[in-house]
């Protein structure tokens, strides 16, 4: 071996793995440290060992390739960089893989650049080797269908050859003795992306189906269910005929109702949901999926007087007594229904949100009702708060708006969800909207206000809840008692 050059041997073995395993880098961004000639003493797995001289230095034997440098591409006629071109023949026997496209990825983003710098100084950081290492792992991801030995060894030879101070072992370990698969930082992050993402592959496929809106596969349905389904699918008017068809065809949406994750399917293949009467619709899978449940409207114009009572026994703040105020003087039914929802929140104060913010009563009054000055502002006014809960990260939810404030209400009520859904004549039946609607697609709660929300559904229209709270507990024993007295 000693009388045949480096450059000969690879050509007549006619092999990139030796080719890259022979010479190993020295290179240094800014010094351009020489390449330097590595002997060829074989592991116990016949590979080069992958460990490096730590502080590489020029030396006779980097010369010496240096200086027969022409057969790794050198022009005739003129000098050119032995490193670079060093350089171009690693790149095509890596492919596209080098020192000098992983200095380019990781100088194209300030977390990259910082890992070049740190390296300068010494050994990685176990955060700044996690950086590094990811780095490497999507490049791989974007321009590899499997991952090879080679790949690993070119992958930890890159690094090793742009930042000396490195361990080669860190990041790639040969498969050897009972060891099936090749292991270090490198594969083990390969291995960690490719696993998630088929685990995100399979809920994305699960989501996909579970939301294909076709008949439920475990039933067979009646001739009449499937008419009725396909002529929704296919007209919106007579509206008489939409709401024949609509009760018919419950069997055939009913495995997508009390799906959150489903309600935007179903909006999209039922354009009839967002006509102006779409609620009528919500109204008879409501009565479907829950018949026991009472009249909710009715219920809530009961409730009044308990809250008038327990209000009066608590210390409450100045809005909150201008609430008790419109609550006994003669106000309209929309206003009396706007300040007992409002009232609710004092008896029903709001929980924390997460772990470091905590609403106040006052917070949880704002979120209950949507109040707006005028009806030209009700889409923006939907649109800026749903920008907000996006920001603080709290979900879309059903909204009841109102035109005008609680002491000065204009008469006009509005359900929104992503926007202004359905129009009403009164506060009560947007409400009933909003706790139908919620209830059919087993929406979320106003974070916020949810107390409110929660004892609403639960007790005036007794769809019963997986969570408790002690406050709402009390308040139905009040109301279990109060009601108890009235029959005595």
């Amino acid at each position: 071996m000693s009388g045949t050059s480096p450059e000969r041997q690879c050509a007549d073995a006619g092999s990139e793995e030796i080719l890259a395993e022979v010479i190993l880098y020295g290179y240094d961004s800014e010094n351009m440290i020489q390449p330097e000639i590595i002997p060829l003493d074989l592991d116990i797995e016949g590979n080069v060992p992958l460990a490096r001289n730590k502080s590489p230095t020029n030396s006779t034997n980097s010369r010496n390739i240096i200086d027969s440098s022409e057969s790794y591409g050198e022009t005739s006629g003129g000098s050119s960089d032995p490193t670079n071109t060093v350089m171009a023949k690693f790149e095509e026997i890596s492919s596209n893989f080098s020192p000098r496209i992983l200095e380019q990825i990781l100088s194209n983003s300030e977390g990259g650049r910082e890992v070049i710098s740190k390296a300068k100084l010494g050994e990685l950081s176990q955060h700044k080797s996690k950086v590094l290492v990811d780095v490497i792992a999507q490049w791989h991801l974007q321009n590899r269908s499997s991952l090879t030995s080679q790949d690993l060894r070119t992958y930890a030879l890159s690094v090793t050859t742009l930042f000396p101070f490195e361990d080669a072992k860190k990041y790639y370990v040969p498969k050897a003795g009972g060891r099936k698969n090749n292991s270090g930082k490198i594969a083990n992050r390969i291995g960690n992306i490719k696993q998630r993402k088929r685990r995100l592959d399979l809920q994305e496929e699960k989501h996909a189906e579970s939301c294909k809106i076709g008949p439920p596969s475990e039933e067979k349905l009646d001739r009449l269910v499937i008419e009725a389904n396909q002529w929704l699918e296919l007209n919106c008017q007579p509206w008489s005929t939409v709401l024949d068809n609509w009760k018919t065809s419950f069997q055939f949406r009913k495995k997508h109702l009390r799906a959150e994750k489903c309600i935007d399917k179903i909006f999209t293949t039922y354009p009839q949901l967002k006509y102006e009467n779409g609620y009528q619709l919500i109204d008879i899978d409501f009565q479907l999926l829950f018949p026991k449940a009472p009249n909710g409207i009715k219920r809530l114009d009961e409730l009044r007087p308990i809250v008038i009572e327990v209000l009066s026994k608590k210390a409450v703040d100045p809005f909150t007594t201008t609430l008790q105020t419109l609550l006994v003087n003669n106000s309209t039914a929309d206003t009396k229904l706007c300040a007992l929802l409002l009232a609710l929140n004092a008896i029903l104060p709001p929980i924390a949100v997460g772990r470091r913010y905590k609403p106040t009563i006052r917070d949880a009054q704002q979120d209950t009702i949507l109040f707006v000055p005028t009806s030209a502002q009700i889409d923006l006014q939907l649109e800026s708060l749903y920008e907000t809960y996006k920001d603080k990260g709290l979900p879309i939810v059903p909204k009841l708006v109102v035109v005008g404030s609680v002491t000065e209400i204009e008469g006009s009520f509005i359900v929104g969800y992503h926007k202004k859904l359905y129009h009403t004549q009164s506060a009560a039946r947007a409400l009933d909207i909003v706790v139908k609607l919620t209830a059919v697609h087993n929406l979320p709660y106003a974070k916020l206000s949810k107390l409110v929300w929660h004892f609403i559904t639960d007790y005036i229209y007794q769809i019963k809840q997986l969570e408790t709270y002690s406050a709402i507990e009390e308040l139905k024993r009040h109301l279990t008692k109060t009601e108890g007295k009235k029959h005595d």
